[in-house]
């Protein structure tokens, strides 16, 4: 993954985390009248940034995104279309 890629994949993530965690705190602690399907909807944003802040940041292995992947990327795309190359 290339560094740009990370930063707009950390973005997102933290986005759909924050909403999701500021949604879900107003819909259950401080709004009036909700119903289920709201708090619902609020919780699914705040498990789809979790996970995938924890996947893309936290659980990223060394090695998975930079200049040496994109080149073994190349490589294995040579292998598979040998007539472009």
């Amino acid at each position: 993954m290339s560094p740009v890629r990370r930063v707009i994949s950390l973005v997102f993530a933290l986005a759909l985390f924050g909403c999701g965690a500021y949604l879900t705190f107003h819909i259950v602690f401080l709004s009036e009248g909700w119903r289920g399907w709201m708090v619902m909807a609020s919780a699914l944003m705040l498990t789809i940034g979790a996970y995938w802040l924890y996947e893309d940041l936290i659980n990223a292995k060394p090695g998975t995104w930079g200049p040496k992947n994109a080149k073994s990327r190349t490589v294995q795309a040579v292998r598979l279309f040998p007539r472009f190359a």
